[in-house]
């Protein structure tokens, strides 16, 4: 059998083959299982940003509709910016702050990258901060008039310091910051970047 071969191998060949193959499959499984232990050692995040509209049901109590949905069924409400952290993980968290960061190529040097939210203080608000184990998810409701309110020096800050405004809008996200410094990031819909195009031609009649 020493001498025997195979497709033209001889079986040594494909015994050295085997073994090569068997030593990549143990690395594999190595890999992978460290890789889901890594992942399970951290806080996984999704963060969501939207405007919708917060309407009532029969028995008022008040819940946020998609604006679309609200269109289409009438609903009539008040217009609010949410932003929604959720934990996918398995490992809990504490997020203690949300932020909105504009990129450095569209930020002239008086704008600090990250320009920090003021929670509001509503029934709909969950108030930081916020501890999510797995599958926990929080949220900040702010109506759009307050929301143009409680942080209305920042958004003059963005007015004065987002260089090419209309594209600094479009590349901007949402992020939250966690106890353990690690955060998550987001892309803004496209009705949240109109809505902060707003905010900078407000700011900028105002100054």
């Amino acid at each position: 059998m020493e001498g025997a071969e195979f497709l033209g191998w001889s079986l040594d060949v494909w015994r050295a083959i085997g073994t090569w193959f068997s030593a990549i499959g143990t690395v594999t499984v190595a890999a992978a299982s460290l890789w889901l232990a890594m992942r399970d050692r951290r806080p996984i995040l999704r963060i969501h940003a939207a405007r919708r509209v917060i309407v009532q049901d029969v028995v008022g109590r008040a819940y946020s509709s998609a604006r679309e949905v609200a269109r289409d069924q009438g609903l009539t409400g008040t217009d609010a910016i949410v932003i929604e952290v959720t934990n996918i993980g398995h490992r809990g968290a504490v997020v203690t702050g949300i932020y909105w960061r504009v990129p450095w190529l569209f930020r002239k040097k008086p704008l600090k990258a990250a320009l920090y939210q003021t929670s509001p203080v509503n029934q709909l608000t969950d108030q930081g901060p916020w501890r999510l184990g797995d599958g926990g998810s929080a949220r900040q409701i702010h109506p759009e008039d307050d929301f143009k309110q409680l942080n209305a020096d920042q958004w003059r800050k963005l007015a004065k310091g987002a260089r090419w405004p209309w594209a600094a809008t479009r590349f901007m996200k949402v992020g939250a910051v966690t106890t353990i410094g690690k955060g998550v990031e987001s892309r803004l819909s496209p009705e949240l970047v109109e809505f902060f195009r707003e905010l900078i031609r407000e700011a900028r009649k105002k100054n």
